[in-house]
């Protein structure tokens, strides 16, 4: 059924039930479900991880203890978070997980180097990252390890920058970014680190490429127009076998982040503008919430 929603505060994602002197709102009509995972300044230096979901209008702040929490990613059965939380004093990047609710954090990694681009395994029993010794752009290869911490075992060993992204809903595939030079392309391999296949091959940067739920697609971000130019990017989908490309969005901004919808049937995003449903076809763009707010949430998730 469709939902007559009013968006959106200054200071909070979206608004069913905001709280502010000054809110900005429009109406709209569209049917979402399901429940969106942020990160979201608190204050100039920090972030905290928040859930919104998109029934009820419930807004819940999951982690609050001045860190720098970012990419929070849901288990598959959605009780737990995993994310990356900012260790400044060894100005490093670790490896936390918490339940839903906010309780039972754990820290999965302690070292000097940067973990980061994470995401379950879809049983839950496996944790995806990437590993970098100097920074978390550049040097980078790709880990797995227990979603205990335990049993780190390195799945990429390659003198480029393997970007660790998302598992295949099956558990058998990781797709994965690979940057040579200038530009990054697609691959995806096998989670022991076999048969890696490229899926993209032209002079552009790649990003953010994600299963679709049923495994059939690959959803990614691409900045054909020019070389590497943030203004300038489309999203796209293709098959998992790199064929039937197609451009999804025709924009002249940055696309911060984008993700499936659970079902599959749609994709949101996010742009300096606000965040955005759109269907697979390329129509029925819905904006979601206004552009320019405070405190600019930063979607990498969304479960039903």
């Amino acid at each position: 059924m469709n939902k007559k929603v009013l968006i959106i505060c200054l200071n909070v994602l979206f608004i069913f039930s905001c709280k502010t002197n000054n809110p900005i709102s429009y109406e709209y009509d569209y049917d979402l479900d399901g429940i969106l995972l942020y990160e979201k300044s608190t204050n100039e230096s920090d972030l905290d991880l928040y859930s919104f979901n998109l029934s009820t209008g419930e807004e819940f702040q999951i982690t609050n203890n001045g860190y720098s929490d970012h990419y929070g990613h849901w288990s598959f059965d959605g009780e737990k978070i995993v994310f990356t939380r900012y260790d400044e004093p060894k100005n490093s990047y670790e490896i936390w997980t918490v339940d839903a609710n906010g309780s039972n954090e754990k820290r999965l990694t302690n070292n000097l180097v940067m973990d980061y681009a994470i995401s379950w395994s879809p049983d839950g029993s496996k944790i995806l990252f990437m590993r970098s010794d100097t920074s978390f752009i550049s040097d980078g290869e790709i880990f797995i390890m227990n979603a205990d911490g335990t049993n780190v075992n390195q799945v990429s060993n390659t003198s480029f920058e393997d970007i660790a992204t998302d598992w295949s809903p099956d558990g058998a595939k990781i797709v994965f970014l690979r940057k040579t030079g200038v530009y990054s392309d697609i691959f995806i391999m096998n989670t022991d680190g076999s048969n890696i296949v490229q899926l993209t091959n032209r002079t552009s940067t790649k990003s953010y490429p994600s299963f679709s739920p049923d495994g059939s697609k690959i959803l990614f971000q691409d900045d054909y127009q020019s070389e590497w130019d943030p203004q300038q990017d489309d999203i796209f989908i293709m098959d998992t076998n790199g064929s039937n490309t197609k451009r999804i969005t025709y924009i002249d901004r940055a696309i911060t982040h984008s993700v499936w919808s659970p079902d599959g049937t749609k994709i949101l995003y996010e742009t300096s503008d606000g965040i955005f449903v759109i269907d697979l076809d390329g129509t029925n763009t819905v904006q979601i919430t206004d552009g320019q707010i405070d405190n600019w949430p930063y979607i990498p998730d969304w479960k039903f």
